[in-house]
């Protein structure tokens, strides 16, 4: 006897699946993607920890895990920018970041765009609070010995 299913006629879909067998395929899924989370997470810390404490910008994942805490953020700045108040200078590692790119957000007396003129190339260690605006990781510098050059 044939054991393999017929071809579905012409024009035909074939049927989604539903039911218990469908939820399982989902869990089975989304426990995966979550595992992957998981093991790059843990890969960001080492690297993290490997550079004593210190943050690069593709590791924004991570630290959007650590709000509110005093974390220090190192990369190349690319861009900058004001906030639409005008109170914040913001330092970009990216020359077209996402909006969910980590960035330095710099207030304090002389942080303005002759200041952020001078650090774009430059690789620029911030160290500061972590905040969070609209999902994107940035670090708060009020003290202007918490952002140097790094040479």
């Amino acid at each position: 006897a044939d054991t393999e299913k017929d071809p579905l006629p012409a024009g035909q879909a074939p049927v989604a699946k539903t039911g218990v067998a469908a939820v399982n395929e989902r869990q089975a899924e989304l426990a995966a993607k979550s595992a992957q989370a998981r093991r790059e997470l843990k890969a960001m810390e080492a690297a993290v920890d490997a550079r004593g404490g210190v943050f690069s910008p593709a590791e924004g994942a991570l630290l959007v895990l650590r709000k509110g805490r005093l974390e220090t953020l190192e990369g190349k700045v690319a861009s900058s920018g004001r906030s639409g108040t005008g109170d914040t200078l913001y330092l970009y590692f990216s020359s077209e970041p996402s909006p969910t790119d980590p960035r330095g957000a710099i207030r304090f007396e002389g942080a303005d765009e002759s200041l952020a003129r001078t650090w774009i190339g430059e690789t620029v260690r911030l160290t500061g609070k972590v905040r969070i605006q609209k999902q994107r990781p940035e670090i708060l510098v009020t003290d202007p010995s918490s952002a140097v050059v790094v040479k």
